[in-house]
């Protein structure tokens, strides 16, 4: 067996198991009142609804026995004892390998209406109609044996053994395919297949941002939550991307991915922007980029905010490709994107809106908590860089029309960001149907403006720096909080109403940083990375104790970490 050492932070109860490029993951389910605890295989097929494949379990070829989980980035292993044990990789996007020592694994389907699976020698055949996928298992060496079982999730008792010949034992292979299978051998050992994992993965922590020797732990492990999460080529998936979580989130998100993109973007330069490129495949005619992406579905129902602008200025300042053949690639449908918020999203003096909360990210902050559609200061400050991107892509196609263009466009919506939203202590919204004015000092999204710098004017900058400085209401000892911890309303626990969500700290660190502000961003970032190193990468964190909320493998935390302790400490 391949020896390598065992990553701690590849905890099953945190996070999965998987790898770059496939649809598959491997989960930690607690025992049920019919099931012992179980390894369970899922799809992230159509962004994981009806994602359960089967259950594994060791058993000693009559009953359930006990074990020991260990887990590295490349094997999972089910062990009884030092020579008795399951273990599994997936050694290619679409194929798992297992191999079994001393015990006889049982695969426990979970069968749904319209599921098929019958015996196909010498394995067995899945089609899942739900899930719209195929399976077959394939024995290396030993041999399958189907059994009918009355327990199981779907009460049809559907089970498989696989037994070992001789020698004690067995090795199966899972391959998912699309048509028909075509016949092939799998004559890579499991031990080499699961160095060859190992080294895919080992090549992509190279490519992560470099950062201070105690955050090397933590680099590791952002960087197998990332890898693990990060799906291939298949149907409106055109390029590699990365799900928020491969344990409960499986969708490719829209502003969410643009963060992905960013940590990438250093090293792994092509597959940042593929992350950012894969929404403009999708793109509607009318210019709108999809809220989110599964391999078999898009979403329109939802904008996101307008990160592109942002995104694409952090790539180009970062990024060795950005040669005029890919500026002239983006520029169009940038533009698209961009006019589509003035087409179809215009109010009062020409300011755009948000549909509702959940479109602006800050589902239920208390900003927007009346639902009505709104004007808020992060998307007119967004929009603003976006032109402002537009004008620099346009100078360099030799464009210099449409470049002064886009700078007086830009210039113009920051004026009317302060003439119309600020309100001499902090930006307020404005509800776009009543024209209500809602001046919220509380709320961190009113300081969001910060992504514009010192395109701010000096007074309005440094009201702004003033409050997220602050310790008595928004800088607390894990970073900045989403709701004033001086607010009647300040909740450490919700994401949008007082925790650390990683989001909004990342671009208040990075307009702290491009203004002159490198020690107070340096500060919040500090703050910031050494409660992730703690406490790990979760959707956000307890502002009182900086403890993990809701789901430790989220990418978009992993991922801000990454770029906070690699550029900006």
């Amino acid at each position: 067996m391949f020896n390598q050492e065992i990553l701690p932070e590849i905890d099953l109860i945190k996070t999965v198991f998987s790898r770059r490029g496939s649809y598959f993951v491997f989960s930690k389910e607690p025992a049920t009142e019919d099931l012992p605890e179980s390894i369970v295989l899922k799809t992230l097929h159509s962004g994981g609804q009806d994602n359960e494949l089967l259950r594994l379990e060791i058993t000693d070829g009559n009953e359930v026995i006990d074990y020991k989980l260990e887990v590295t980035a490349s094997s999972l292993t089910m062990r009884v004892g030092p020579s008795k044990y399951l273990s599994l990789c997936i050694s290619e996007p679409s194929v798992i390998r297992l191999k079994a020592v001393g015990v006889t694994p049982l695969l426990r389907f979970n069968i749904l209406a319209g599921d098929i699976i019958h015996s196909l020698k010498p394995g067995w055949r899945f089609i899942g109609w739900q899930q719209q996928l195929k399976l077959l298992g394939f024995p290396i060496q030993g041999s399958l044996e189907m059994i009918d079982t009355q327990s199981g999730k779907s009460g049809n008792g559907v089970a498989v053994l696989l037994n070992a010949d001789s020698s004690g034992e067995a090795e199966l292979a899972i391959e998912e395919y699309v048509s028909e299978w075509e016949t092939r051998s799998y004559l890579d050992s499991f031990e080499n297949c699961a160095v060859k994992v190992h080294l895919d993965f080992e090549n992509y922590v190279l490519g992560t941002p470099t950062m201070a020797k105690e955050f090397e732990p933590a680099r590791r492990s952002a960087a197998y939550i990332n890898w693990s999460a990060m799906l291939g080529i298949s149907g409106h998936i055109t390029r590699p991307a990365t799900v928020m979580s491969n344990s409960g989130l499986s969708n490719v998100w829209n502003w969410d991915n643009f963060f992905n993109a960013m940590a990438l973007s250093p090293s792994q330069p092509e597959m940042a922007l593929d992350h950012l490129l894969v929404f403009y495949d999708n793109q509607a005619e009318d210019g709108q980029l999809p809220d989110y992406i599964t391999d078999r579905f898009v979403s329109y129902t939802r904008a996101k905010p307008p990160l592109q602008g942002l995104t694409l200025r952090w790539l180009f300042e970062h990024c060795q490709i950005f040669g005029n053949k890919l500026i002239a690639e983006i520029y169009d449908p940038l533009v698209k994107s961009t006019e589509w918020w003035f087409a179809n999203r215009e109010s009062f003096n020409q300011l755009p809106h948000y549909y509702f909360a959940s479109e602006s990210g800050w589902d239920h902050c208390s900003t927007l908590k009346s639902g009505e559609p709104m004007i808020t200061p992060d998307l007119i400050s967004f929009l603003a860089l976006q032109m402002e991107t537009l004008s620099i892509f346009a100078s360099r196609l030799g464009k210099p029309g449409e470049s002064t263009a886009w700078k007086k466009r830009s210039d113009d919506l920051c004026s009317k960001l302060i003439g119309a939203l600020w309100s001499g202590d902090c930006f307020k919204s404005i509800e776009a149907v009543s024209r209500k004015e809602v001046v919220n000092e509380h709320s961190l999204l009113s300081y969001l403006p910060l992504v514009l710098g010192r395109r701010l004017p000096t007074d309005v900058f440094d009201k702004l720096v003033e409050a997220v400085s602050d310790e008595e209401r928004f800088l607390s000892p894990y970073g900045l909080v989403t709701e004033s911890m001086s607010s009647p309303n300040y909740n450490a626990n919700d994401n949008w109403m007082g925790a650390i969500w990683p989001p909004a700290n990342v671009l208040i660190i990075d307009g702290l940083r491009r203004s002159g502000q490198g020690d107070l961003a340096k500060k919040i970032a500090s703050r910031f990375c050494e409660n992730c190193a703690k406490n790990g990468f979760p959707d956000f964190f307890n502002s009182k104790t900086g403890e993990p909320i809701r789901d430790n493998s989220y990418t978009w935390t992993s991922s801000v970490f990454q770029m906070l302790a690699g550029f900006y400490m």
